[in-house]
């Protein structure tokens, strides 16, 4: 199994300026530190994708990055594959599986199937996606950690900023995912540096039962 990202950059080439391609945005993202990159494009159509995957996944190889799949039909084109809630397990199981949850029952339904992570959103309101109900916050990253024990790492999404990092990972978060912040940016490198420093800065918090000891 592979290492579970702290972050996470997902794609949606609709959302990129004007004059600029996908790849292009990508290939600065993992120039700037990004090394886990989930190509969601689902409308696209497989020979589309495959192609699109294949060049990213160019640029992942040079720094041992990864390039996650929409679905395990496309499996062979990446590392992992990130699923939908309602879609079924793979038959066989990649190196790195994750699904996207949006409450405390999904969240336990991903342990079951033993999912190596998860995306938990709406963290915070979204332009990109905003018909996913209320945003959870980081109290909604802390309840969903304690009502699920044992649940996979949970990647923050959903208008995650630099600034809010320090608050999710505090929460129980494992790490962020980010889509529309990155995708929309003018400079989408200097996103993902604010982000990375941001994770790499955090220092976690002893347990109540460190502390006691």
């Amino acid at each position: 199994m592979r290492p579970v990202p702290r972050l996470l950059l997902v794609t949606d080439r609709t959302q990129v300026p004007r004059g600029r391609r996908l790849t292009d945005v990508v290939a600065e993202c993992i120039a700037a530190g990004a090394s886990a990159v989930f190509l969601r494009e689902r409308d696209l159509d497989p020979a589309a994708y495959d192609a699109l995957a294949d060049t990213i996944r160019t640029h992942l190889d040079r720094c041992n990055g990864v390039l996650i799949a929409r679905d395990s039909a496309r499996a062979a084109r990446g590392h992992g594959v990130h699923l939908r809630m309602s879609d079924p397990q793979p038959r066989r199981r990649p190196s790195l599986l994750g699904r996207s949850v949006h409450d405390h029952a999904q969240l336990a339904s991903a342990r079951v199937t033993g999912c190596d992570y998860v995306t938990f959103s709406p963290v915070h309101s979204s332009a990109s996606k905003p018909g996913y109900g209320p945003p959870l916050g980081a109290a909604g990253l802390t309840r969903a950690r304690a009502a699920v024990p044992g649940a996979p790492p949970i990647l923050a999404l959903g208008g995650v900023e630099a600034r809010h990092v320090e608050d999710v990972l505090t929460a129980g978060a494992h790490g962020v995912a980010v889509m529309g912040s990155v995708m929309r940016a003018r400079d989408p490198a200097a996103v993902v540096d604010e982000l990375l420093t941001a994770v790499r800065s955090h220092v976690p918090r002893p347990s109540p039962q460190e502390v006691a000891r």
